[in-house]
Formats: C-alpha cells, sequence, structure tokens
C-alpha cells in the first residue's frame, strides 16, 4: 500500500468516523448502512455499529502513537476489529481514498498475517507542537469515550442517555483539527486557528466535554488554546 495513500485513509477514517458515530446516535442505522455493514437498522443497530467504528479509529490513534507508521496503524485496526469494523473500514477507505488506497488495504490485510503483532521500529513521535498533542489527546479521548458508552447502548440500560453523550462527543470531536493534514511547519498556527473557528460551532456541552479532558494538563504550556476554550 502506498504511504500516501494510507495517510489520506487514515485521516478519512479518522475524520469519518465521528460523523458516522453521531449520525448512528442520532438517527440510528439507514437501510443501506445496515446491509454494507451487517448490523441490525434503525437504533437497533447503533450500538454495535458505533461500538466497532470506535474501536477501529482508536486502534489507529494508538498505532500511531506508538510510532506506526500509517500503512501499519491501519492493518491494526483491521485485526483488532469484528466483521462490522472491518467492513466499515473496507468501505470508508473505499469511498473517501479512492479504489487504489482500498486494494492497498487489502492487500496489506492479506500480506500481514498478524498485524497486531507489529512492533514499531522507532520510537513514538507525538511532534514538538503542544497544540496539536492536544488535538490527538481530544481526539484519543473520544474514541474511548464513545466506545464505552456504545457497550451500554441497550434498550433497557439508559440507552437515550448514552446515544445522546455519544452524538455530543462525536460531534465535538469532529470539530477539531485533525493534525496530521497540516503541514508541520504550519500546524502550531492553523490548529490554532482551526480550533478558534469551530469552537463557536459546538454544542455547550460539546465544549464542556472538551475542557474536562484537558483537565491535569500543564496550563501554562497550553496558554493559546486555554484562551479559546474558557470562553
Amino acid at each position: 500500500m502506498d504511504h500516501s495513500d494510507a495517510a489520506v485513509a487514515v485521516w478519512r477514517c479518522s475524520v469519518q468516523g465521528f460523523v458516522t458515530m453521531r449520525s448512528a446516535a442520532r438517527h440510528g442505522v439507514g437501510e443501506i448502512e445496515s446491509r454494507a455493514f451487517g448490523v441490525a437498522p434503525e437504533l437497533s443497530g447503533a450500538g454495535p455499529l458505533i461500538a466497532e467504528v470506535a474501536s477501529a479509529c482508536l486502534a489507529i490513534r494508538l498505532a500511531l502513537q506508538a510510532g506506526c507508521n500509517n500503512v501499519e496503524a491501519l492493518a491494526i485496526a483491521w485485526a483488532a476489529v469484528g466483521e462490522v469494523g472491518r467492513r466499515w473500514l473496507a468501505e470508508t477507505v473505499s469511498e473517501y481514498a479512492g479504489r487504489r488506497a482500498y486494494s492497498g488495504l487489502i492487500a496489506v490485510v492479506e500480506a500481514t498475517r498478524a498485524p497486531n503483532a507489529i512492533v514499531p521500529d522507532k520510537p513514538a513521535r507525538q511532534g514538538c507542537s503542544r497544540r496539536a498533542n492536544w488535538c490527538r489527546r481530544i481526539l484519543m479521548a473520544g474514541y474511548s469515550d464513545i466506545r464505552e458508552l456504545a457497550l451500554d447502548v441497550t434498550p433497557d440500560r439508559n440507552e437515550a442517555i448514552a446515544r445522546r453523550r455519544i452524538e455530543v462527543i462525536a460531534d465535538a470531536c469532529h470539530r477539531i483539527p485533525y493534525p496530521e493534514e497540516m503541514p508541520a511547519v504550519l500546524r502550531p498556527w492553523l490548529v490554532q486557528r482551526y480550533l478558534r473557528d469551530a469552537w463557536g460551532s459546538m454544542t455547550p456541552e460539546g465544549r464542556q466535554w472538551c475542557r474536562e479532558q484537558s483537565h491535569g494538563l500543564d496550563q501554562a504550556r497550553l496558554r493559546a488554546i486555554n484562551q479559546i476554550i474558557s470562553s
């Protein structure tokens, strides 16, 4: 798989993952998605789809954090999920990254017998931009929290409350800048600019969730971010 194709695929899966989860939490699973991903239609299939998408996206972020490249991250995500998650990965890569990227993904999966055993040959790289790292932390927390909530989306366990919380988090994270799509030299400035533009479009609940994820961080070193999220 070409590394440029893999980079686009990882980016699109990361962004589209939040869109998919927000839609499923808000409206349930449509008939087309039900057939494509192999889950029940309407709200009954929302929990399983959201859990699988969150697991796939979280696996990608964890792999990148560990120092894996984009190709390895996709292979690890494929191994980390079940049939529903794999169908979603394949469909998302094909639709948003192109057929060449999809063919590359399938080739990597078939050639890698144990992708979950991939060990990065270099130390993890988070980059020097504190603003970009804040975004990565928020994205990671979003996938993790949503996956936990999705496991509780059942008719007898506060289903409506869990789905509303998932919708709030996914909507907020969808608006967070994705650092890897930005030129490295401009990344700190662009993250601040994009976050400032996006912050006002978030719901009050979404903004509060983002603030909660910032607790425990070195506030003095995140002055530019705090100036935005404190409003």
